[in-house]
């Protein structure tokens, strides 16, 4: 291995480190070596910290280092050996006991670590930790933002000409989705960007950095540049019968403008490409040859261009200048700014309302918190005193994708380092692997670590990895070729790409090209399938296990291919490309909801009568209109045969509305689901599962939310969907390229080649960070102003161009190396009007990339004529739309009110506080992941006490019977936090955690949902489901009691395990907990 020493240095704890970590080096390995190393030099483990960028990558990494600690010492390096011994030792004699409590570990992501800030360090300026994570937190962004705009507009408004909304048209939506923006990554405004957008100091910085530029540039020609340029210059003049000028013209910013005229009059062309030839339109006329003059300037001009087109650096000087703003802001860009300041001051003021209002907070939120908690330089003694540590080593990984603030947050970590020589920083990080720019994660950031080789005044030692464990050595071959033609081309060599070098063996053609551009729509998922099954067949005779990545820029590049699979029953999972609001099935509840909620939306009934149930086809719904939006309609209806079923679909809606007095709405949206029959219509797993989040979600909402309406149920449905995993020898993963970053496949598929995403629209706000020769930091902002291209927000935009072509670069980058094997890819591939040595692709397209680099890459021609595909898939959809449902009727029983209800409306008290003590209890438990329970016990117990004595009141239990409940909570959370048991239950060192997990199920006949309180993964790769059971004994025989119960509730966990079994693979237990008595059951489960 060429780099062994170099890998060998990053385990010296007396040093930091920044890693350049090309793809596939093995980063993960020399994190994870790392991290033991600090460990066994740490008191305790809790002071190293190791911050991930996704909670994958915490859970991955935590495996590893557990996987780690249970290796033999024989297995290992010497170092490492030695380090493994002294955990070991140090785990019996200080009582660390990580392999039980992995929770001791600090691997957590930014967001993790500012809720662990949050909730053990006071703050006066800091809302309450307790506050819940928002996590769609769009629509507090748009009722902060309205509020916001309806402030300014009545108060500053009236003192203001108002040019802002004036500028927009006064467009309201437009100038909210801008606010939104703002405020979802407000971070970025508030730290990067600034409050105060002064115009006059913002053209200070600016002309700071035009004469730096100018400056620069001057430096780059040579003495007689501008001597020979004001001659040619002069010439055009005089054949113009214009004013010439001095040669003695200073070149500075106050001449800005006539040096652009000049240089746009000989250099450049309008479209800013270097001229080619001088013409009477720059000044230059015809020749003749007896004219002399004319013939001498048009040979110095050739030999002039000729030396600029020669000398690269020379012409990029002569770009930036001619392209450099000549004024900065004006007074109405200014004034723009000013008002779009104001409005977000308010939007920020609201939102903070908002968030103390409703007790929620985003992860927006949670950052800059936790900058303010370390900014109010709290002493290094308060933690020594209350938490006993403080952090002395810290690896970051991903630091390419690490935002300004985040960043910052890091800084203040170690700024309580004080130079203590005995603390150490490890970041690793890959330039070409920054993807994440429209999160504000500038590989800016990176690139400056690298050139300075410090952070926060750490000498960082840098270390390249060169070598390759993923890839099989052809492929590593042609990405090292085709990758710096890509980058020359596009003009982006400041990209950092570092060479590899393989360490597997060659094994074949690496890349293959198809054409999708033959029979139309439907052919590229075909050839998708195609591969897959070749693929599938190989593996199946080798007897291999296989992993397949079908990648995409974008998740509508993929909707076609899972048709396709799906039509072929070929199994696979996604990843972020289908939301659960995507799934027919939801649709249709979404209807029966709103039907429901609102008698007068007709579209949501007219959306409802049309599904599955009845089997309309569109003649029938044009008809059924025009009845539906008559006067007499239910007569008409009623007299006609066509439709007397739909009269069955009326009533079944109108006995939901009345049982709305009676029950909650997902409990009538459930009923009258189980009256249509609903499941025998999306009966394959997916839909299951998708049905199982909608109920999920209207049940979070019932309980969350003093008011449901569609919006809010949709924003809560428009998550990412995932399926579970029941494939075999061949596992398929459907992604987006984003999504698939960190992971690998023995294969890749790229589809949509050619096509693009669409780019959201730009931010209100354009900004741009620049440094001066003393490397300190300029920030130019400029507002967005509507048909103007000469603005000072075009001006800034305009870098924003190269930084998008250098992205979509280094996504391509990232998608090229996921593969250890081979990569499919497939593009659109036709002949080019302009060239004949490349294909025509679209601009910024990941095909234009390529195009660029391979100009005509060999086709693959398939096997076989797919036509017959495409035209019988016509018929499978002409068979799908012509199908009918024959009517028949719906059953929905009504509710009855329990006869107890009727003849004693006094409820039995002591039922009543055992439901309120069941639901506070669940409650407690279904949130104690992310509380202080593994940290502080006293802190935990003290803030479910207060929560119980709120939940209290809110569930309308009196004031005489607070105290009892009270006292048997307080019983339930004193078990819980002295239990051994409960250590191991509710340790973070388990995987794939889910409270309150709700399944719907038909295996009994119907369809029903099921609540599971808990289950999850051990480290032992154990599935378990584990309930809650708050019941209360009164009298003697406590042991009878329990050993009842478990007979009582053993066939209800049966059933919770043949429904998990079906879902998950592995060993399965089962267990009742009962917190009252800390009286824990288990047993395997066994079909």
């Amino acid at each position: 291995m060429i780099d062994s020493s170099d890998r060998k240095q990053t385990r010296d704890l007396t040093k930091s480190f920044i890693i350049q970590a090309a793809a596939g080096s093995g980063k993960t390995t020399l994190l994870i070596n790392r991290f033991i190393l600090a460990l066994a030099s740490s008191e305790r483990p809790e002071k190293v910290l190791a911050i991930t960028f996704t909670k994958k990558a915490a859970e991955e990494m935590r495996v590893r280092v557990i996987s780690f600690l249970n290796t033999t010492e024989d297995e290992l390096e010497d170092d490492l050996a030695l380090a493994l011994k002294i955990i070991k030792e140090k785990s019996q004699s200080n009582n660390w006991n990580l392999l039980k409590d992995p929770s001791r570990l600090s691997i957590m992501t930014i967001d993790a670590f500012c809720i662990w800030l949050k909730s053990r360090v006071p703050s006066s300026k800091t809302g309450s930790y307790a506050y819940s994570i928002e996590e769609f937190p769009e629509n507090l962004y748009k009722k902060s933002a309205r509020n916001a705009i309806r402030q300014f507009v009545l108060r500053e408004g009236k003192i203001n000409e108002n040019q802002l909304m004036t500028n927009l048209d006064n467009d309201w939506t437009r100038l909210e989705k801008f606010i939104v923006e703002m405020l979802s990554h407000r971070q970025h405004y508030l730290m990067d960007v600034g409050l105060d957008l002064d115009k006059d100091n913002i053209n200070k910085s600016f002309r700071t950095y035009a004469v730096q530029k100018l400056s620069a540039v001057k430096a780059s020609l040579s003495s007689g540049f501008f001597e020979q340029l004001i001659s040619l210059y002069n010439y055009s003049c005089s054949n113009f019968n214009e004013e010439k000028i001095p040669n003695s013209l200073a070149f500075n910013f106050e001449n800005i403008v006539l040096w652009q005229k000049i240089i746009k009059r000989l250099i450049f062309n309008q479209d800013l490409s270097l001229k080619k030839r001088i013409t009477s339109s720059s000044g230059f006329p015809s020749t003749t040859k007896d004219d002399y003059t004319a013939l001498k300037m048009k040979q110095e001009w050739k030999d002039f261009i000729e030396r600029i087109n020669k000398n690269e650096d020379l012409r990029d000087g002569l770009f930036e200048l001619v392209t450099l703003h000549p004024t900065g802001l004006s007074n109405f860009e200014g004034n723009l700014l000013r008002e779009i300041s104001t409005i977000f001051k308010y939007a920020t003021a609201y939102l903070s309302l908002t968030f103390v209002e409703q007790r929620k907070i985003d992860f927006s939120q949670l950052l800059i918190d936790g900058i303010n908690l370390l900014d109010e330089r709290i002493t290094t003694e308060y933690f020594s005193d209350n938490l006993g540590f403080w952090f002395t080593h810290i690896l970051v990984d991903e630091v390419q994708d690490t935002s300004a603030a985040q960043l910052a947050l890091i800084k203040k970590v170690i700024a309580y380092w004080d130079g203590d020589e005995r603390n150490s920083l490890f970041m690793v990080g890959d330039f070409m692997q920054s993807i994440y720019r429209f999160r504000k994660a500038l590989p800016e950031h990176f690139s400056k670590i690298l050139e300075t080789g410090k952070f926060a005044n750490i000498h960082l030692d840098l270390i390249i990895l060169k070598s390759n464990f993923r890839s099989q050595a052809n492929l590593v071959k042609w990405v090292n070729d085709v990758m710096p033609k890509i980058i020359h081309a596009n003009g982006s060599n400041n990209l950092n790409f570092q060479l590899q070098l393989a360490t597997k063996k060659s094994e074949g053609n690496p890349v293959l090209f198809f054409n999708t551009k033959k029979f139309g729509e439907g052919y590229e998922a075909k050839i998708v399938l195609n591969i897959v099954k070749n693929i599938s067949a190989s593996a199946d005779r080798k007897g291999e296990i296989i992993t397949v990545g079908i990648l995409a820029r974008s998740r509508s590049h993929l909707s076609e291919i899972i048709q396709q699979l799906n039509l072929s029953n070929v199994t696979f999972i996604t990843s972020d490309i289908r939301t659960v609001k995507d799934f027919a099935v939801v649709n249709e509840l979404l209807a029966i909801t709103r039907s429901l909620l609102h008698p007068e939306d007709k579209v949501a009934f007219l959306a409802f009568i049309s599904g599955p149930w009845m089997g309309m086809s569109l003649a029938d719904i044009q008809d059924f209109t025009d009845y539906f939006f008559s006067d007499d309609f239910v007569n008409s209806v009623r007299n006609n045969s066509r439709f007397s079923g739909y009269l069955d679909l009326i009533d079944l809606i109108d006995k939901g509305r009345r049982e709305l007095q009676y029950l909650t709405l997902s409990s009538v949206v459930m009923k009258i689901w189980d009256a249509l029959n609903g499941g025998q219509y999306f009966a394959d797993p997916d839909s299951l599962l998708a049905v199982n989040i909608f109920f999920k979600e209207l049940s979070y909402l019932e309980t969350e939310e003093k008011v449901i309406t569609n919006g809010k149920l949709e924003s809560r449905l428009n998550v990412p969907f995932s399926e579970a995993d029941h494939s075999r020898n061949i596992k398929i993963q459907l992604m987006t390229i984003h999504k698939s970053k960190g992971l690998e496949f023995d294969y890749v598929i790229l589809p949509g080649l050619n096509k693009r995403p669409r780019y959201d629209e730009p931010s209100i706000i354009a900004s741009k960070l620049f440094k001066t020769k003393k490397n300190q930091p300029i920030g130019l902002v400029a507002p967005f102003v509507k048909n103007d291209k000469d603005s000072f927000y075009n001006y800034l935009n305009n870098f924003e161009k190269q930084n998008r072509m250098n992205e979509v670069i280094r996504l391509l980058y990232v998608v090229l190396t996921r593969a250890k094997k081979k990569i499919f890819i497939l593009g659109e591939f036709e002949e080019s009007n302009s060239s004949e040595d490349c294909f025509s692709s679209q601009p910024n397209s990941l095909q234009s990339l390529l195009v660029s680099a391979l100009g005509r890459p060999q086709i693959e021609e398939p096997k076989s004529p797919l036509k017959d595909f495409v035209e019988k898939n016509k018929e499978i959809q002409k068979k799908a739309v012509s199908t009918k449902n024959a009517p028949k009727p719906f059953h929905y029983e009504l509710y009855k009110e329990p006869e107890s209800h009727k003849n004693n409306l006094e409820f039995d008290w002591a039922t009543n506080i055992a439901r309120c003590v069941g639901v506070i209890i669940h409650e407690i438990l279904e949130r104690i992941d992310g509380s202080s329970f593994e940290l502080d016990r006293d802190r935990w117990k003290f803030d479910c006490r207060g929560y119980a004595q709120q939940r209290i009141c809110s569930l309308g239990l009196s004031r005489s019977k607070e105290e009892d409940a009270l006292f048997r909570i307080d019983t339930c959370l004193e078990n819980i936090s002295n239990s051994g048991r409960c250590d191991w239950l509710f340790s973070s060192g388990h995987r794939f955690i889910q409270t309150e997990y709700q399944v719907m199920t038909t295996i009994r006949g119907s369809n029903e949902t099921l609540m599971m309180d808990r289950i999850f993964v051990d480290p032992e790769k154990v599935n378990w489901v584990v309930d809650f059971k708050t019941g209360y004994h009164q009298g003697k025989d406590l042991g009878n009691f329990l050993q009842e119960e478990v007979r009582r509730h053993q066939p209800q966990l049966d059933f919770y395990g043949q429904i998990i079994s079906e879902l998950r693979d592995g060993p399965l237990m089962l267990g009742l907990y009962f917190p009252h008595y800390d009286f824990w059951h288990q047993w395997p489960y066994s079909t």
